[in-house]
């Protein structure tokens, strides 16, 4: 399943996703520390193995295809110019894209951000912060919980979002050593590491990537309910004898 998974993500070429996926599945190996902890990172290397060599195939066929057609069965082609393409040059495509335009994308949102009171208080969420005309691609929203947080809630709601989610880890962390599980901890470490470079919004389901309630408030969720039932078995627990002298 972790190779499927990764194959998946492999494929669909997100940065974020991919990005999150590495991070969680370090902390999981240093977390666990046992014979067997290494092994989700052998599923990562041999999912990437298996996109570099599928990819270069695959793109094989479709320029066979557009050379003969109906010799080989592939779908049909999009009229979609921004619609992206296999790879035929496998994971060097990946190191060709670099970081795929988000930082530039990062700089013409937070450049709009001229008054020093829209740096504190943000420029509002309903300021519009499609960037579409200014990169040359679909940069439709920020491309960052972090910048978007920023630019429509200034600096004041960027701390907020870093308290909260510092606040998360550390309820994360006692859970798990309190025996509770690694989910919480796990899911909320990828969710919030694709959210750096990805996402646009944690307080509207209206958003456009329409994946940021999932990958961040139901690991919310998870650490929270554990964390109260640890809270209640803390306080269950009888008080040790006083052993002073009188």
């Amino acid at each position: 399943l972790l190779f499927v998974l990764n194959l998946a993500v492999a494929f669909c070429q997100s940065r974020g996703a991919s990005l999150a996926m590495l991070v969680a599945t370090l902390l999981l190996a240093v977390v666990v520390r046992r014979k067997r902890a290494a092994l989700p990172l052998l599923w990562v290397v041999l999912a990437l193995v298996a996109f570099h060599f599928l990819s270069k195939h695959l793109a094989e066929r479709a320029a066979l295809a557009k050379q003969f057609p109906g010799l080989v069965v592939v779908p049909a082609a999009s009229t979609d110019p921004f619609d992206s393409r296999l790879p035929d040059n496998g994971l060097g495509h990946w190191v060709e894209r670099g970081d795929a335009g988000r930082l530039n994308l990062y700089r013409v949102l937070l450049n709009r951000i001229e008054e020093p009171s829209q740096r504190f208080w943000g420029k509002g969420w309903w300021h519009e912060h499609s960037a579409v005309a200014d990169v040359q691609w679909p940069a439709t929203h920020p491309h960052s919980v972090l910048v978007a947080t920023h630019y429509h809630g200034g600096q004041i709601a960027l701390v907020g979002l870093l308290f909260f989610g510092g606040l998360v880890l550390s309820r994360a962390f006692e859970v798990w050593r309190g025996g509770l599980g690694l989910e919480g901890l796990v899911l909320f470490v990828y969710g919030s590491t694709a959210l750096v470079f990805d996402g646009e919004a944690l307080t509207t389901v209206f958003t456009e990537p329409r994946f940021e309630t999932l990958v961040f408030w139901v690991p919310v969720g998870i650490v929270a309910g554990r964390y109260a039932v640890l809270q209640m078995r803390t306080a269950s627990v009888p008080a040790a004898p006083s052993l002073g002298v009188r």
